[in-house]
């Protein structure tokens, strides 16, 4: 599970900690990417990338 976690995020509980053991692959939560900002770019292979927070709290990622 702590590799699903940044290093400063608290632990989920309950039915959503048995979700998050699901996964196999690494991941990192949102709020550790926008530091508190509703948009943050991502530079991935020399191209940029928008990710931002929506009215509605969903996260949309642009090129």
């Amino acid at each position: 599970m702590d590799e699903f976690l940044a290093d400063n995020a608290s632990e989920p509980t309950g039915e959503k900690s048995r979700f998050f053991s699901d996964f196999k692959t690494k991941g990192i939560r949102s709020e550790a990417l926008l530091q508190g900002e509703r948009e943050v770019v991502i530079l991935h292979n020399e191209e940029m990338y928008r990710l931002m927070v929506t009215k509605n709290n969903k996260l949309i990622l642009q090129k």
